[in-house]
């Protein structure tokens, strides 16, 4: 009888580890899942955040091809006031 409870005594405990250790690897694999899970959310932001960082190249090459046109032209205003002012005086 003595060792019966023993046993059962043992049983219990080995029950009690092997549900705990069950709960931690379920929980290990929930974080596994959750951490593979925010790695795809930030390698879809990386991938917006490029795109995002090509299309503001684009736009500042586009704005400054533009100011040079009117760099241009507001140098040939320049040179036509200047002719202008010297004829007149």
């Amino acid at each position: 009888a003595h060792s019966h409870h023993n046993l059962t005594t043992l049983n219990g405990i080995t029950d009690s580890h092997v549900s705990r250790w069950e709960e931690a690897y379920s929980a290990a694999m929930n974080l596994n899942e959750r951490v593979g899970v925010n790695e795809g959310v930030f390698e879809r932001f990386k991938t917006e955040i490029l795109y995002d960082m090509q299309g503001c190249r684009t736009s500042i090459s586009d704005i400054l091809t533009r100011l040079s046109a009117v760099e241009t032209a507001l140098s040939g205003v320049e040179t036509a006031l200047a002719a202008i002012v010297e004829v007149t005086s």
